[in-house]
């Protein structure tokens, strides 16, 4: 993450770990410049299946809030989209796995899905049910946006 200063580019915070967890991945910054989202495909499912992890800066560094939103589906990918404030993010999938029996079935589980960060419980609480496209393809989920104050999602 890097901000404009007297037309240079500094770097704000320290290095963000994502510890090579994720690949194919979007990046969501929040309107402050303090929420990072940060989504993909997991290298190692078994290990981690976090498939969307967002930071917050604090003090300087960037500090993960909770730990991460899993992923349901495999062979796909994960986009996040963060609101205003980076209280809110949605997120949604997209097949990237092979062609054939397996990309019928992972098209029927794309979805899209709002979760809102709960400091007292420190994670992310989903917000309403799922969203499913009524004719998913392919490319479903590829992209996602938010409005600002993250009561619409298209």
């Amino acid at each position: 993450v890097y901000m404009l200063d007297a037309g240079i580019w500094i770097p704000r915070g320290g290095k963000i770990d994502i510890g090579g967890m994720l690949f194919l991945g979007s990046v969501s910054l929040s309107a402050n410049g303090l929420v990072l989202a940060v989504g993909g495909t997991p290298t190692n499912a078994d290990e981690n299946p976090a498939v969307v992890r967002i930071f917050r800066l604090k003090l300087g560094e960037w500090l993960e809030l909770g730990e991460g939103v899993k992923g349901k589906v495999e062979d796909t990918a994960y986009q996040a989209v963060l609101s205003g404030d980076g209280t809110i993010v949605t997120v949604s999938n997209y097949y990237v796995g092979p062609v054939g029996s397996a990309q019928a079935e992972s098209n029927d589980a794309l979805d899209a899905r709002a979760l809102e960060w709960s400091p007292d419980q420190n994670k992310w609480i989903l917000l309403g049910e799922n969203l499913h496209a009524s004719a998913p393809g392919p490319k479903s989920g590829y992209f996602i946006s938010l409005s600002d104050d993250g009561t619409i999602i298209a």
